[in-house]
C-alpha cells in the first residue's frame, strides 16, 4: 500500500477542520510534515482549480494583503446513468 500523497494530507486536515482554514496554516503544517510551503501552496491551487474539486477556494483581502482560504465541500451527490439495469455510467454534482 502507497503512502498517502502530500495533496491528500492536506485534504484531510481541511476537512478534518470543517471551515475554512487559511492557505498559511495550510503551509505550516506541510512543513511540519517536511515539506516546503510553496509545494503545499501549489498542490492546493491545483486541486481546488480541478472540475470536480473537492475544496472551494476564496481570496479574501485584509489590510493590503489578500489571504487565501480553502474549505471542504460537503459530500458530492453521485448520480448513476441505467441502461436495461446496467449503470452505464456516473457523475458527481457536488
Amino acid at each position: 500500500m502507497k503512502k498517502p500523497s502530500l495533496k491528500d494530507k492536506l485534504l484531510e486536515y481541511v476537512r478534518s477542520k470543517n471551515d475554512w482554514v487559511n492557505g498559511g496554516e495550510l503551509e505550516r503544517y506541510a512543513m511540519e510534515l517536511g515539506k516546503k510551503g510553496s509545494t503545499a501552496s501549489r498542490e492546493l491551487r491545483l486541486l481546488s482549480e480541478e472540475e470536480t474539486s473537492p475544496l472551494m477556494k476564496e481570496e479574501r483581502m485584509g489590510q493590503k494583503v489578500k489571504s487565501i482560504w480553502y474549505k471542504p465541500r460537503k459530500e458530492p451527490q453521485i448520480i448513476h446513468y441505467y441502461v436495461q439495469g446496467q449503470i452505464v455510467a456516473t457523475k458527481k454534482i457536488w
